[in-house]
């Protein structure tokens, strides 16, 4: 689905290109210059035990200060250029966040059909086409979830962006800095600070997560009307239109086996197509988490599209990546088999309203 004015699959090459590209080049020239500063005051040092008049000593002197100035010029055009660059990137950020506004506009829209449709039903309408429209509703729906998705990973490629010019251009002026002051060179390089936690939980949730994530994945594109036949064909509840948790339910039950789902969860949950009862009941008894830090792969991920503070989409958890995004399995989403189908989704934690820690229950 191509937006108004920005294509949210399309990414900020074009930006990165431009900016990112001068941002480089400065660095490359103050690096250049520092590293020349710093051989002219290794010399110094050499030549400390001479003799040195003291028109010699002031012209050296003056070298330094010169060569330090320099420095300070080139760290000032960096300055500038990475200025420029996050001014370019945060006027990007805040149309895609105009353009997500927009989207979730529409979703308010669909649902507003689509309860239209059901009051419909229930006054006696056309069952067939209502069906028919209903589909293409919930569609539309699931192209709508991928853009916002999309749109906002495109957000955070952008403040990545910005962070990482900053994280770069701060250490180089740093070290200028630091020239300009002792004379000394260059840092050894910039940390990227990640900190890694350890967390406790049940003894076997790794291997009966991993199991559940493996379980759903041999659906992989599998459309609504074969997991309909397959999630029935087990006895198991299937919802037209809306079974992203009956997929969820049907892949746990599956895998545990249907008393052993941590949390009593067949029996509290199965029988309702609702993310917002799953959250709800997941706040109930500890299991809810916003930190994706603590969970295991078959734990659950609840999105809110709309920002409304409901579950509106649920997936199963496969892991987390470095920039932040997350990895699912989910039932009810767009993909290669068309507008709802199971698919592999890498998912911006900004479209995430939380997430069930399965493996932290007993």
């Amino acid at each position: 689905m191509t937006l108004s004015g920005v294509n949210p699959t399309s990414g900020n090459s074009g930006i990165q290109k431009t900016d990112g590209a001068t941002v480089k080049k400065k660095l490359a020239e103050a690096n250049k210059t520092v590293l020349n500063a710093k051989a002219q005051k290794t010399n110094e040092n050499e030549l400390q035990t001479l003799e040195l008049s003291e028109n010699e000593g002031t012209e050296k002197t003056n070298g330094v200060n010169k060569t330090a100035g320099v420095a300070q010029s080139a760290a000032d055009e960096i300055k500038t250029a990475v200025s420029s660059a996050e001014e370019k990137y945060n006027k990007n950020i805040q149309l895609y966040y105009e353009q997500i506004e927009t989207l979730r506009q529409q979703l308010k829209d669909i649902d507003e059909q689509r309860r239209s449709l059901a009051q419909q039903l229930s006054q006696g309408g056309d069952i067939s086409q209502m069906q028919s429209t209903m589909t293409q509703l919930n569609s539309q729906k699931n192209q709508i979830y991928d853009s916002i998705n999309a749109i906002f990973l495109n957000i955070m490629s952008l403040e990545d962006s910005i962070a990482s010019n900053n994280s770069i251009v701060d250490g180089a002026i740093n070290d200028i800095n630091s020239l300009s002051a002792t004379g000394s060179g260059l840092s050894s390089g910039v940390s990227d600070g990640v900190n890694n936690s350890n967390y406790t939980f049940r003894a076997d949730a790794n291997a009966t997560g991993n199991a559940v994530v493996k379980f759903a994945q041999q659906f992989d594109d599998k459309n609504q009307s074969q997991m309909a036949q397959i999630i029935r064909g087990r006895g198991s509840n299937f919802h037209e239109g809306v079974w992203c948790a009956d997929f969820v339910t049907f892949c746990l039950k599956e895998t545990y086996g249907k008393d052993n789902v941590p949390g009593n969860f067949i029996n509290t949950c199965s029988n309702t197509a609702g993310c917002t009862s799953i959250m709800n009941w997941s706040k109930s008894n500890g299991s809810w988490t916003t930190d994706p830090n603590t969970l295991q792969p078959g734990d659950l991920v609840i999105f809110d599209w709309d920002n409304s503070g409901d579950g509106d989409h649920v997936g199963i958890f496969i892991s987390k990546n470095a920039d932040g995004t997350i990895n699912t399995i989910e039932g009810n989403t767009s993909g290669a088999a068309g507008g709802s189908c199971v698919e592999n989704k890498k998912r911006s934690p900004a479209t995430i309203r939380g997430y069930v820690r399965l493996s932290g229950l007993k």
